[in-house]
């Protein structure tokens, strides 16, 4: 008997045709009724809020099991190893990778890398200075929404981590139908911020997709756009730009119990040959707190609150 589907899976096969274009009761059709309905009620409702990455919703709280605490499901290879699932808060993202442990602290670090990565490419750098230079609302939806899915696709992997398959694709549509929404901004940027969410792992040199993944990808592009060269070089800037500034916490050094420093690790893309690079920062815990609060006060600068 076949496991019945789950978002992970459903997005996980989810074509940026599929994101752009199909309604969620189609898309989510061989969902169980109870979470695709509720999962419909999240698509509904668009929170811009870094609290709402922490806070339980529709969809989460059929997971629930106690105060705080929530089931993440084993993936097909975790049930297989008979893996014990995971328990913890909503947004777990537990990994090697993510040491930052929340979802809330991950898009903070990508929200905050892209506003610097987009205030350092500014010539300028009196306007920086003075203020007169913004990063545009593209850039902070993306680093913001990014990863967003991983709140709903969250499961249990075989190694006792938190995975997330077909969390780029679940991003990308939870974007578009929040987008859509709130009109934040218009059709055509929708779509391009959409494409970018979408591709942004795809073109990570450990894709576990494959060329072919990514070939199909760039052919539905031009699909899409209808071979507008502007709107197709708008989505690979993006794209190597949520790339360039997914960090995660892939060590921590103690004083004792006492976190003192935070090695982030990503991925780089030259802008002169296109080639990956790995990189590597260490920063204090007293910048790593900083940090995170800046990034509340970009999320409330840039996004409508909810009251």
């Amino acid at each position: 008997m076949q496991d019945e589907k789950t978002l992970a899976s459903i997005f996980g096969q989810a074509s940026i045709l599929d994101v752009l274009f199909v309604s969620p009761k189609v898309l989510l059709k061989d969902l169980p009724k109870d979470e695709r309905d509720a999962f419909i009620v999240v698509l509904e409702n668009p929170d811009f809020s870094l609290e709402g990455l922490s806070k339980g919703d529709a969809y989460t709280d059929l997971f629930k099991i106690g105060d705080d605490e929530y089931l993440y499901e084993r993936n097909p290879e975790a049930k297989k190893a008979d893996v014990t699932h995971l328990t913890g808060p909503v947004g777990l993202i537990a990994s090697c990778y993510h040491l930052e442990q929340t979802l809330r602290a991950h898009e903070s670090l990508v929200t905050v890398q892209m506003d610097d990565n987009y205030l350092d490419s500014v010539k300028n750098a009196d306007r920086v200075e003075k203020g007169e230079t913004k990063t545009p609302i593209t850039y902070i939806l993306c680093g913001f929404l990014h990863d967003i899915g991983k709140k709903w696709c969250g499961q249990t992997n075989k190694d006792g981590e938190i995975s997330s398959y077909g969390h780029a694709q679940c991003s990308a549509y939870v974007a578009n139908q929040w987008l859509k929404k709130t009109q934040l901004v218009d059709s055509r940027t929708r779509k391009i911020i959409v494409a970018a969410i979408y591709g942004h792992d795809l073109i990570k040199k450990w894709n576990p997709d494959g060329p072919e993944k990514v070939e199909e990808y760039q052919e539905l592009l031009r699909e899409i756009f209808d071979d507008d060269d502007e709107a197709n070089t708008k989505v690979r800037k993006l794209t190597e730009a949520i790339a360039d500034a997914d960090a995660g916490v892939t060590k921590i050094v103690y004083d004792g119990p006492r976190e003192v420093e935070y090695e982030l690790s990503w991925e780089h893309f030259s802008k002169d040959n296109g080639e990956i690079e790995e990189k590597k920062k260490e920063i204090s815990a007293d910048e790593y707190e900083k940090l995170l609060k800046r990034a509340v006060k970009i999320i409330a600068d840039n996004f409508p609150q909810k009251s």
